[in-house]
């Protein structure tokens, strides 16, 4: 497990009538964010969650993990809906996001490899096709990707090198 420890507080669970009652809880800590994000993801995969695997619409998603127990408060949905349409997170539910292995890679095991087999695939300045190339290519071979954001011009999203020299859009790759 990702958690490096779990402490106890007491919370409120929101009950069907909108009142609240007391509850001792246990909470998990993390020593970073990836860490969390990896722990989400080990506590969904309990099989209490089950039904959650391979649901890509958010709205969706929320009403099965709050009929799964996972929040009580009535208005989870709506708040976390909120985040996701503020932040315009819907955009990662299509294409390479339904890929398990890639997101996996992308999420967990930075840095990793990637195979391209165009001889010109360009090297940005920064991730996404509004950064300016750096007037050099890839060429052909296998590369160290060491970190991953979402740009304009990919649907996969763009990988920083190790060598430094920038980022490419991780569309023209193969993850190895």
């Amino acid at each position: 497990p990702s958690a490096v420890g779990i402490y106890n507080k007491v919370g409120s669970e929101q009950n069907a009538d909108g009142s609240y009652t007391s509850s001792a809880m246990q909470w998990c800590k993390f020593n970073s964010l990836e860490d969390g994000v990896r722990g989400y993801f080990e506590f969904i995969s309990i099989s209490r969650y089950n039904n959650l695997k391979g649901v890509t619409d958010p709205l969706r998603y929320l009403q099965l993990i709050k009929e799964d127990g996972y929040a009580t408060s009535l208005k989870y949905m709506d708040n976390v809906y909120n985040v996701v349409l503020k932040n315009n997170l819907q955009r990662f539910d299509n294409g390479v996001n339904n890929d398990k292995d890639f997101v996996n890679q992308l999420l967990f095991k930075c840095p990793f490899t990637v195979k391209v087999n165009t001889p010109k695939l360009n090297i940005r300045t920064g991730a996404g096709t509004n950064f300016n190339k750096i007037g050099r290519y890839t060429g052909i071979g296998v590369f160290t990707i060491v970190e991953v954001k979402q740009g304009a011009g990919s649907k996969k999203g763009w990988g920083k090198l190790k060598s430094g020299l920038g980022w490419i859009s991780l569309d023209y790759c193969e993850v190895k």
